[in-house]
């Protein structure tokens, strides 16, 4: 016959090495992201692409938006990307 103390203590066991497996796989993926952001662009390396004339000052502004969305940021006015002319793209 089986003891309860033992299969209860065993269940414990098993529980604890489950909910100590998801802590550590939660962990290594919120460093991982935290690693990838770490080599994003930052509100400043866009201006200085900019300055630079590496990028046009539409896509600073698509761009900016773009990162302050990823980053959870209210987007300002200033920084919405402009809408598409009326008509379409070959509209007259």
């Amino acid at each position: 016959m089986v003891e309860f103390g033992g299969a209860i203590g065993w269940l414990v066991v098993v529980v604890a090495a489950i909910l100590a497996g998801f802590a550590v796989v939660v962990a290594v993926r919120k460093w991982a992201r935290r690693e990838v952001r770490a080599e994003a662009f930052t509100v400043q390396d866009l201006r200085d692409m900019r300055a630079r004339g590496q990028i046009t000052e539409a896509e600073f502004v698509a761009m900016r938006a773009t990162l302050l969305q990823e980053l959870g940021l209210p987007i300002p006015p200033s920084a919405q990307p402009p809408a598409p002319p009326p008509g379409g793209a070959g509209g007259s």
